[in-house]
């Protein structure tokens, strides 16, 4: 079994002491010449000023507000660029790091009896296909009481309270960090727990030591019967086809090799629909005459258009040798992710 991994932790808490906020940065909201409020008391009972604070150490970021202190990491970026991390332990002990670090920027605060507020648990894997073919294909089923979102090279379900999400690992890589990576198609499959309510739905966890303590396979499963509930819960059946990015592309470098070729590119895509919906060329001509256009006029246009319309099903048998079928697509990332 190929374990999911642990990609985004928050956590919460109202039980924590200050000793001093030396290193924090305190949020904007005052307005000039406002004395700041009354934010906290520190443990010798002296006010500390302040609308809130934050933290942004190396690897987490704190936040500290009336509403308690707010604690965020990715513990597998933490570790590795992109390879995720499937150790809950693993994860305790970069929890042990933060609140360690805490402590050295004034404030005591157990983690390991925080609150879990948002866990984020992903699968990655190399696909057979473009990756836009798949977020294509997954655009035609219905999550569970969720919205779908789509864009480029991937598709999102979501509700307030669980998101699934795919994505093009690859690309994202690439142009926030400018990392290139041996995966040309590496795809990952993220389910994001957003509230504490569903996590100890799920998970049957509250705190972040019970995280630690969980076992890789419990949280596998989790992950699986998410994506099982709320994505993979219907079978596509449809014969549907989904468009080769690549074999698009080569197409169209075809086209733009020419002059013009970018409109000529767009007519092709839409010529034959479009003289069918006029009722044929006979028609299309017969509206030409009725339009003032001389009958020579009309006979020379209709052969330039239909020379056209017979290199557009040239192009058109190309693509439909190249689409894929969108249930084999759909089967692809049941098994890969969710099996």
């Amino acid at each position: 079994m190929t374990f999911a991994g642990i990609d985004k932790v928050a956590l919460h808490t109202r039980a924590y002491v200050v000793k001093s906020l030396s290193g924090w940065d305190e949020k904007a909201g005052r307005k000039v010449g406002e004395a700041p409020p009354v934010f906290v008391h520190d443990q010798d009972g002296q006010q500390v000023p302040g609308t809130g604070f934050y933290l942004n150490a190396e690897h987490f970021n704190v936040d500290l507000s009336p509403k308690g202190l707010l604690v965020s990491f990715n513990p597998s970026k933490i570790r590795h660029p992109y390879a995720l991390l499937t150790d809950p332990a693993e994860v305790g002990r970069i929890g042990d790091d933060v609140q360690r670090t805490l402590q050295r920027h004034g404030v005591l605060v157990d983690v390991n009896a925080m609150q879990s507020i948002r866990v984020d648990l992903a699968k990655q894997r190399q696909l057979t296909h473009p990756l836009n073919a798949y977020g294509q294909a997954l655009s035609t089923l219905k999550g569970k009481r969720m919205t779908g979102h789509a864009y480029p090279d991937g598709y999102a379900f979501r509700n307030t309270q669980r998101e699934a999400v795919f994505y093009n690992k690859t690309r994202e890589l690439h142009e926030k960090t400018g990392l290139t990576i041996p995966e040309s198609r590496l795809g990952r499959f993220e389910v994001k727990w957003k509230k504490g309510r569903p996590l100890a739905k799920d998970f049957q966890l509250s705190s972040f030591g019970d995280l630690r303590r969980s076992d890789p396979e419990q949280l596998t499963t989790v992950y699986r019967d998410a994506l099982n509930g709320q994505v993979f819960r219907t079978d596509a059946k449809a014969v549907q086809m989904v468009l080769s990015f690549d074999t698009e592309v080569s197409i169209l470098r075809g086209y733009i090799a020419k002059r013009g070729g970018v409109l000529r590119y767009l007519l092709d895509l839409n010529l034959g629909p479009h003289v069918e919906a006029l009722g044929g060329w006979d028609m299309f001509g017969q509206l030409l005459r009725d339009a003032g256009m001389p009958d020579r006029t009309v006979r020379h246009n209709l052969q330039t258009l239909r020379e056209q319309t017979q290199r557009a099903a040239f192009v058109n048998a190309r693509r439909d040798a190249k689409a894929v079928n969108v249930h084999t697509l759909i089967e692809e990332l049941r098994h890969t992710y969710a099996a």
